[in-house]
């Protein structure tokens, strides 16, 4: 059986979770039947492209969309070119940005669309709120948006993307980096244990928005149970 050929899009604005949740698709589908692509724009020199860094090369091929600036619609035009080129089947877009252009391009190209919403910013300015709002606006017309929690499902209602496109994918993280920071932490000799040694304490870091979206309540809730087994154990949260 055909792999499916699928493109991953996504404007990096440095590596944080939208990124992240990018490269942790990648890490685990299945290489044998998904071939995964990925796709950034390439819009100046100082910008963050880490995440190329960390692509699986096994998950697929790397590709670079010039862009003059923050926005330019021959952005478009390469891209649809590019899925052609490609034979890409599907393609798949993170943000707003991503979604204006991913959409337009996959039109041309004659290839379903699909997006995955991580959020929209709150104040900013009108320019960046006119992009934006195009770019809820557009969500409507995908074959189908993955919003990855409950309040951006209402987000999607609000925003009338017809219910039947809606498909709930709770958000996850990549259980691998999970795995090896759980292991070091049970292990003996590993970091806790010296830090019980040394009459210390473990800490575990939060770094983002403070906000119920990023998942604190989760993150209070566990580290509770965490806590009460391994007192030795604290959270720091930055944000």
């Amino acid at each position: 059986m055909k792999p499916l050929k699928v493109l991953q899009f996504i404007t990096p604005a440095g590596f944080y979770g939208a990124e992240r949740w990018v490269l942790a698709l990648a890490n685990n589908l299945n290489h044998g039947r998904i071939i995964c692509d990925l796709a950034v724009s390439q819009e100046n020199a100082s910008q963050d492209l880490s995440l190329l860094d960390y692509y699986p090369s096994e998950a697929g091929n790397i590709h670079k969309i010039l862009m003059r600036g923050r926005f330019d619609w021959r952005a478009i035009t390469r891209l649809a070119n590019l899925i052609k080129t490609e034979k890409i089947d599907l393609i798949h877009t993170h943000g707003y940005k991503s979604d204006i252009i991913g959409l337009l391009a996959a039109r041309r190209a004659g290839v379903p669309c699909v997006s995955t919403p991580h959020g929209f910013s709150g104040k900013v300015g009108w320019k960046m709120g006119l992009f934006i709002r195009l770019g809820t606006f557009m969500l409507r017309f995908f074959d189908a948006v993955s919003p990855l929690s409950e309040e951006l499902v209402r987000d999607m209602c609000r925003f009338n993307v017809p219910a039947r496109k809606v498909r709930f994918i709770r958000n996850g993280v990549d259980l691998k980096e999970i795995d090896a920071a759980l292991a070091d932490l049970a292990k003996p000799g590993g970091k806790a244990e010296e830090a019980v040694a040394e009459g210390g304490v473990f800490t575990i870091g939060f770094i983002g928005q403070m906000i119920p979206r990023k998942g604190l309540p989760e993150l209070l809730a566990v580290f509770d149970r965490l806590q009460q087994r391994r007192p030795f154990v604290r959270l720091r949260l930055v944000g």
